[in-house]
């Protein structure tokens, strides 16, 4: 083999050699998302969830990553009641703490009632309910506009049986966090 075809292979194997250390480092740089790591082990997401700088420099997470650490309790309800309980309006409390710290995300309510009574007046029941819930967290200063309710009356029951436990658990209101 000639002096020249040595020399070339060597430029090129140096040359190829540079660009996966340059790439490699690149790859360090690039920014995959929450809980992702740049060598793309995604065995660990314990995301922080945040993907964007505000103001000052400052991280901030996005809504849905919000949305998703928002812990909305259900509360539950006396029988044939739509009135709050301390419990729930202990839980409430949070609830509205959590909606002005996040003066975006809007809160859907949505009234459950057991199975006794027509459906009738148990979606008027859960209607009130839902109702009761929205009136609470807007006196606690939350914009009722971003309180959207609904009422399922007896139609999503969480536990099937006919015994007070189940009762008392299907009487409640839910709520899920939106954009």
């Amino acid at each position: 083999m000639s002096l020249r075809k040595k020399l070339y292979g060597f430029f090129v194997v140096i040359s190829l050699m540079s660009m996966g250390i340059s790439c490699a480092k690149k790859a360090d740089h690039i920014e995959k998302g929450p809980g992702v790591q740049a060598d793309g082990d995604s065995s660990s997401l314990e995301g922080d969830g945040k993907n964007g700088e505000g103001e000052n420099g400052a991280i901030e997470e996005s809504e849905d990553a919000i949305i998703d650490k928002l812990d909305f309790s259900r509360i539950h309800f006396e029988y044939d009641q739509f009135s709050l309980t301390a419990t729930a309006k202990a839980i409430l409390d949070h609830h509205a703490e959590l909606l002005k710290k996040y003066p975006r995300i809007k809160l859907k309510i949505v009234g459950h009632c057991d199975e006794r009574g027509s459906n009738e007046f148990n979606l008027a029941l859960g209607n009130k309910r839902a109702q009761e819930i929205k009136n609470y967290l807007a006196n606690l200063g939350v914009d009722s506009a971003r309180l959207i309710t609904e009422s399922l009356g007896e139609e999503q029951p969480i536990k099937l049986e006919k015994s007070e436990e189940a009762f008392a658990l299907n009487r409640r209101g839910e709520f899920t966090a939106q954009k």
